[in-house]
């Protein structure tokens, strides 16, 4: 997952929903794939709040921060993490204050400088007005594994994204091991959105989408319809 997610961010795209509904594994050789990238976005964008399966929906995403970035997918796949050791979620629950609430009974009291970067004094008036907690000791929580794993889990789940391990740091963490291939950990190019400020009809976003999938899979499409196509009026219609 987080080789996949390595892939992604390299990009400078956040999946910004990633859940275990939305892993899945290859039947007959065990690989992962990341699925949905509906409400993925580039990096620099702003965005929305309700985005991300509640229970694994990082705090500055509760928080209604307009400008985050990558590094909410890390505290999604650490939810993910915690949740492959114990077998059950780390935050089930549905309401958004009791989420920030569990959260903060996990990780600890937020520092000033975290709630500084708040954007809105009622959302920083509520968090100072928690008791003050600290952070739980997560080998309680996730007994008989190894302190490598725990601490993976822990630098994923820091509160504050600034603190928060980063992709390329979390797929080196000692962890893994002999499990990297440090050869093995494709890139991709920056994503550019080729299609912004582009008025298409309906027939030209066929044509591209008809594209993408033939670049994708010619050989499958080809034995089903001629290269032509979809440049004919029968694709047309």
């Amino acid at each position: 997952m987080v080789r996949a997610l390595k892939h992604i961010h390299s990009a400078n795209v956040m999946h910004r929903d990633l859940k275990p509904d939305n892993i899945g594994v290859l039947e007959n050789d065990g690989l992962i794939q990341i699925l949905d990238f509906g409400l993925a976005r580039h990096v620099d964008s702003y965005m929305s709040g309700y985005v991300m399966a509640r229970w694994y929906r990082a705090p500055e995403i509760i928080l209604r921060w307009m400008r985050y970035n990558e590094k909410a997918d890390i505290w999604s796949l650490g939810c993910i993490f915690s949740e492959m050791m114990t077998g059950k979620p780390l935050f089930p629950v549905d309401c958004w204050q009791k989420l920030l609430d569990e959260i903060i009974n996990l990780c600890g009291t937020p520092s000033d400088s975290f709630i500084d970067k708040i954007e809105g004094e009622n959302i920083k008036k509520c968090i100072r007005g928690f008791t003050k907690v600290e952070k739980k000791d997560l080998t309680q929580i996730h007994s008989g594994f190894s302190s490598q794993a725990v601490d993976l889990v822990e630098k994923m789940l820091k509160i504050d994204p600034d603190e928060r391990i980063s992709v390329d740091d979390a797929i080196k963490h000692p962890f893994f091991g002999n499990l990297r291939d440090p050869e093995n950990e494709p890139t991709a190019r920056p994503f550019v959105d080729n299609s912004e400020g582009l008025n298409l009809s309906i027939a030209d976003l066929r044509r591209e989408i008809w594209r993408e999938i033939h670049s994708f899979n010619p050989r499958s499409l080809q034995s089903i319809f001629p290269e032509d196509f979809y440049s004919s009026d029968e694709f047309e219609e």
